[in-house]
């Protein structure tokens, strides 16, 4: 197992928790003040890499799945400054995650960027192949506890997420969203 976690700052100060466990040789970039907290687990492979800008988070007990062997897509996430993902979250970046800076999660926030295709009857499932479009959240959003994100995601800057919502589609900036599945609630 090769592990590479290159701090990229001025006084390279970051701080990994205790018990935080990285699979295979996944290259984790984090900036200045970065944090990833106790027991986190990450999983990838050579190909895949998170990068943590400037007094970013990801909180306790949460779980970053960077793709597998078999797809050998170049997946990663990337957690824009001052952003802060709360503990017991699980982000799939099958499809790559992208989240910009000043962003607030909730505890338990569920991002899938990989989807399963379906259409065919005949077919098993899990024989029809995948989707992989990936996520993208922008700067200075806030969402609430357990909110779940899939794959083909767009959301604009400043939007809010109530607690509980799963979105399933992409919503515009300034958005005041809520609901399964979520719908727009305002504007802002």
């Amino acid at each position: 197992m090769r592990i590479r976690i290159v701090v990229n700052s001025r006084f390279r100060i970051c701080f990994v928790g205790a018990n935080v466990l990285i699979d295979d040789s996944s290259a984790i970039f984090m900036h200045n003040l970065s944090r990833i907290d106790s027991f986190t687990r990450i999983i990838g492979y050579d190909y895949m890499n998170v990068t943590m800008m400037k007094r970013s988070s990801i909180g306790s007990f949460s779980t970053v799945h960077l793709g597998n062997t078999l797809t050998k897509n170049k997946s990663s996430l990337f957690i824009g400054r001052d952003t802060h993902i709360s503990s017991y979250s699980s982000i799939g970046c099958a499809g790559s995650v992208f989240i910009g800076d000043k962003c607030i999660f909730g505890e338990g926030l569920f991002l899938h960027s990989e989807n399963h295709n379906f259409d065919l009857v005949d077919v098993p499932i899990m024989d029809q192949g995948v989707n992989q479009v990936g996520i993208r959240i922008e700067s200075n959003c806030w969402f609430g506890s357990r909110v779940t994100v899939l794959d083909g995601v767009t959301v604009g800057s400043g939007c809010v997420v109530g607690a509980g919502s799963v979105i399933t589609k992409s919503f515009p900036p300034r958005s005041v969203i809520a609901g399964v599945p979520a719908r727009l609630i305002k504007s802002r």
